[in-house]
């Protein structure tokens, strides 16, 4: 898949902006992250990833438009960086990312979202986590 044919939904770039404008300190509990010099890493908490889980399950075969959308608002009380991240791998990854919730929340693990440190920021991974970022 070639990311520079990629167009995100305007409805997630307006609800990721938003995100941005409403980000308060109690929004840093539900996402950790983990920066090097090329990407970064938000890491769900294990609450967080079953509630977005739980939010979007009912799109799972739906298509990637819709997944886009509820994505962006599941995610949008992340606040910042983890709501634009979140929201953006829904709309790259469709029913892959709702598959990847799945398989966190019923290992009782944290979704972790891999992406590059720039701006705007551009999802390449999601992963099942359990290392030391991925907390309650």
């Amino acid at each position: 898949m070639r990311l520079s044919n990629f167009r995100v939904p305007a409805t997630v770039i307006g609800l990721a902006f938003l995100s941005s404008m409403t980000a308060t300190p109690a929004n840093a509990a539900v996402v950790n992250f983990n920066c090097g010099i090329v990407t970064c890493s938000a890491y769900l908490t294990r609450n967080t990833t079953k509630e977005i889980c739980e939010r979007l399950c009912e799109y799972s075969n739906a298509s990637n438009a819709a997944i886009a959308t509820a994505a962006a608002a599941a995610c949008l009380p992340l606040g910042g960086v983890g709501a634009v991240v979140c929201a953006g791998a829904g709309a790259l990854f469709g029913g892959f990312f709702i598959d990847k919730l799945n398989q966190a929340t019923n290992a009782g693990q944290c979704l972790r979202i891999r992406y590059t440190n720039s701006s705007p920021p551009v999802v390449t991974g999601l992963y099942v986590d359990r290392s030391g970022y991925c907390k309650n």
